[in-house]
């Protein structure tokens, strides 16, 4: 019984830290905004993917050379990091699939990252974007990914959408102003 309590402790504990670390993110969007310089997306996924120190039932697929883009260095790598995480760690394949690509749009990029995971039912559209709202109990996760991915967007004067079929997966586009 003691090292039952013992761990529920250990988890809650983890829970607070996950918290404060996504809140603090959160709160300190808007105020990156004035560090934008020239970013190499291309550069940035190799180094986001290594990072994720990904198994070999996980392939991840750029079909393109991504553009070149005006941007905070962290706050695009914490915006791709939080889709890529989403499109892992929400598939319950054996072969995870994602693909991450773009369109040049005339004032726009347009960005998506696709999955073949679990996919969401359309009555959670616009609820996975709000702070907190997880729609699984994951002890390890915040329910804030989202909501920090659509403030950034925000902050780049752009928008940020979903497109999901029920056990089909996900496709998760947004645009940044140029």
């Amino acid at each position: 019984e003691g090292k039952e309590r013992i761990e529920l402790i250990r988890e809650n504990t983890q829970k607070i830290d996950t918290l404060v670390k996504a809140i603090h993110t959160y709160s300190t969007i808007d105020r990156e905004k004035q560090k934008r310089s020239n970013l190499d997306l291309d550069k940035l996924l190799k180094t986001i993917l290594k990072e994720f120190n990904l198994s070999e039932n996980i392939n991840v697929h750029i079909p393109e050379k991504l553009p070149n883009i005006k941007g905070d260095k962290n706050i695009m790598e914490q915006l791709f990091t939080n889709l890529i995480d989403n499109s892992i760690k929400f598939n319950g394949k054996e072969n995870k699939k994602i693909e991450i690509g773009y369109s040049d749009e005339k004032i726009f990029w347009k960005f998506y990252v696709k999955d073949n995971g679990k996919g969401i039912d359309k009555k959670y559209f616009q609820k996975i974007f709000v702070a907190f709202s997880k729609l699984e109990n994951d002890y390890k996760s915040a329910g804030i990914g989202l909501s920090i991915a659509k403030k950034i967007v925000d902050v780049y004067k752009g928008d940020i959408w979903i497109e999901s079929e029920l056990n089909e997966g996900s496709t998760f586009y947004f645009t940044l102003k140029k």
